[in-house]
């Protein structure tokens, strides 16, 4: 687990890996990373740009959120999410093979996300505004879902 009482400067470190890949006591295979596809692949042709724009935000925020959660070992404190700094953020995204998280709205939205897969319910101060609504965001991840359990059976779309 990472430690409370550490100097704000210093780095958030992944937990060190067991053998054969597994993440945990369980000795649970979880993969590194999910493919999403981009929303030009598989949203319908002649949608507003913003929302295939809006889509690959939540995808990016996804697949980085994703990453920073399972290199940590859902270890991460709601101080741990606020405190990701953007290059810390960059470098997962270039892990989990999408582009870094430039926009305030982006980093944002993976701190949401990291904080509901590590079960947090609010920020950790009440001055931190979420760019997007709970609804919106559930509305996304529920999209999102049905998109990573099509890959994951290998259907195309």
């Amino acid at each position: 687990m990472l430690a409370a009482a550490r100097p704000p400067h210093a780095r958030l470190r992944p937990a060190p890996e067991h053998r054969h890949g597994h993440t945990d006591q369980r000795r649970t295979l979880i993969p590194a990373s999910v493919e999403l596809p981009l929303a030009q692949h598989i949203l319908p042709s002649g949608l507003a740009p913003t929302v295939y724009k809006r889509f690959n935000r939540v995808r990016k925020a996804l697949a980085t959120a994703y990453y920073l959660h399972i290199s940590h070992h859902g270890l991460l404190t709601g101080a741990d999410i606020g405190a990701l700094a953007p290059h810390q953020m960059a470098v997962a995204a270039r892990s989990a093979g999408v582009e870094a998280p430039n926009s305030m709205e982006s980093r944002e939205l993976v701190r949401a996300l990291l904080r509901v897969f590590n079960g947090i319910e609010e920020p950790e101060t009440a001055a931190v505004e979420a760019p997007v609504s709970r609804d919106e965001l559930a509305r996304a991840l529920s999209g999102l879902a049905i998109v990573v359990q099509a890959a994951a059976q290998g259907v195309n779309r």
